[in-house]
């Protein structure tokens, strides 16, 4: 029985991956100056395919959400200030895809609580700096727009995305991804992954057992020898040898008589 839990494992693992695809890669963004359209910065021209692995394909069955990752730095101008600022999500014939408003406060305690969350912001220089992100940046995802796996690929072939107001972006940790919005059993499975991963190879696991259990009664049942025999066929079977040994032993009494009867006839004879 031990030994079919790791096949249950490896059982569970591909009903999973079967039924979650892979997630979409993340696409870098580089954000440059923008002097063409009315916003301030923009991304260089995105084609879609050409950032993806070979053999990833979009499922035509699930939803997508354009996620847009991005973190901005405050400076001191801009230090404690709330400001509304949008992005455009358009494509190579500048056509606006897509567009939404966000907003980037500034203020120092937003920023520290937003990126701690455990050490108080009035307690932040008394701890060692290893437990503490001190740094400036404010992190983005915006994930406004959904759209089906069919239409995904022809809609973002080539795009470029448009901010309003010109912030410090920090270009290593801005990129695109779309991801999969799950629903049903689907969204079960994701969101509760270690919970579904006990129960479900729980199940792959008694499935298993319950089959060799049954398969090896069958099998013993079918063409193993019966190890304890009936007792009263086996006081018969003593009964019987007993009968068969008095029988013979009369038949050699009589051939012993027979032959001295004999012997004494010819004695007498002679």
């Amino acid at each position: 029985m031990v030994i079919l839990l790791p096949l249950s494992i490896i059982t569970y693992v591909k009903f999973y991956n079967t039924l979650i695809p892979y997630a979409s890669p993340r696409i870098p963004i580089h954000y440059k100056p923008n002097s063409i359209y009315d916003y301030d910065l923009s991304s260089d021209l995105i084609h879609l395919q050409s950032n993806l692995p070979r053999k990833f394909k979009f499922d035509p069955l699930l939803d997508y959400k354009v996620s847009l990752n991005f973190e901005i730095l405050c400076d001191t101008v801009k230090k404690g200030d709330v400001y509304q600022n949008s992005y455009s999500i358009i494509n190579d014939q500048s056509e606006p895809l897509f567009d939404h408003e966000f907003y980037v406060d500034c203020d120092s305690r937003y920023i520290y609580n937003n990126n701690n969350d455990l050490v108080p912001y009035n307690l932040r220089f008394w701890v060692p700096p290893m437990v503490v992100n001190i740094k400036r940046s404010i992190g983005f995802q915006l994930s406004n727009y959904r759209l089906n796996g069919k239409t995904l690929p022809s809609t973002f072939e080539s795009f470029q995305i448009l901010i309003d107001k010109s912030f410090i972006i920090v270009q290593d940790s801005s990129f695109i991804e779309f991801e999969i919005v799950y629903t049903g059993f689907r969204y079960y499975l994701v969101k509760h992954y270690y919970k579904c991963l006990f129960i479900g190879v729980l199940v792959f696991w008694s499935i298993s057992c319950s089959t060799s259990f049954l398969t090896s009664m069958y099998l013993s049942t079918k063409y193993a020898r019966p190890l304890i025999q009936d007792p009263q066929a086996q006081n018969n079977t003593d009964h019987h040898s007993d009968d068969d040994y008095d029988e013979t032993e009369e038949i050699e009494t009589e051939s012993e008589e027979t032959e001295f009867r004999q012997r004494f006839s010819n004695e007498s004879t002679t």
